[in-house]
């Protein structure tokens, strides 16, 4: 089974929710809960996944077993690359 790590907001600060122990870690801003749950993901033996909500409960980011998952498609964390069209500026 997966173990999915919640990072969300929380009283002032950020949370990270392990979903397999109900363990709560909390942080002061979201990078560090982001930065920590995928850590923690990344160490998990099993499949794992990360989801980022916003202070409005909205999923804002997701990782699964470390690739940046957008729109249902993974992708990797590198930017694609540029593509020329041919056409001068």
């Amino acid at each position: 089974m997966t173990c999915i790590f919640h990072v969300s907001p929380f009283d002032g600060g950020w949370c990270v929710k392990i979903c397999d122990t109900g363990e709560v870690l909390f942080f002061k801003t979201g990078g560090e809960a982001e930065r920590q749950a995928r850590r923690l993901a990344a160490a998990y033996p099993g499949p794992s996944e990360v989801r980022v909500h916003d202070r409005e409960g909205r999923r804002i980011g997701r990782w699964i077993d470390g690739a940046s998952v957008l729109d249902g498609a993974a992708s990797s964390t590198s930017p694609p690359p540029l593509v020329s069209t041919g056409a001068v500026p």
